[in-house]
């Protein structure tokens, strides 16, 4: 018995599964209601919260999209561009309802190396994932 039970358990072990996506966000099993540009007072304090985690915060450029919100959430998932690369994060809106603070949650990478699976994987997660929430035409990123 010990032996059948040591064996399943170097069976397991040696399972390898690809990465799992991020969790999911409480707006991600809405569907929006909401869709409007970002003003500029709300593009001015994203910017600032949202670069703050960057390498280079200041050469940060961002190309913003249509807000998609669920109405009377305090929070929106967001996608947009930032460096020219989609970005997926979940952004804030204060007690006026402007969106004021955020969290990238992903970059989009580019696919090289031996990860290169890997990377792929999350980064097409991330596009599903902005797909679902609204976002899928970045050309409309300005």
């Amino acid at each position: 018995m010990r032996r059948v039970v040591l064996f399943a358990a170097v069976m397991l072990c040696g399972c390898a599964s690809s990465p799992s996506p991020p969790p999911p966000s409480p707006q991600q099993s809405q569907t929006p209601t909401d869709v409007r540009p970002l003003t500029a007072t709300e593009k001015a304090a994203l910017r600032k919260s949202l670069a703050s985690g960057m390498k280079n915060p200041g050469a940060t450029q961002f190309r913003w999209m249509p807000v998609a919100s669920v109405s009377g959430s305090a929070t929106a998932d967001y996608c947009a561009l930032i460096n020219g690369k989609p970005f997926r994060a979940v952004i804030n809106r204060n007690s006026k309802g402007e969106y004021d603070s955020g969290k990238i949650i992903r970059v989009e990478e580019d696919v090289t190396g031996g990860d290169a699976w890997v990377t792929e994987d999350l980064n097409k997660n991330m596009r599903d994932f902005c797909q679902r929430a609204g976002y899928s035409d970045f050309s409309q990123a300005h």
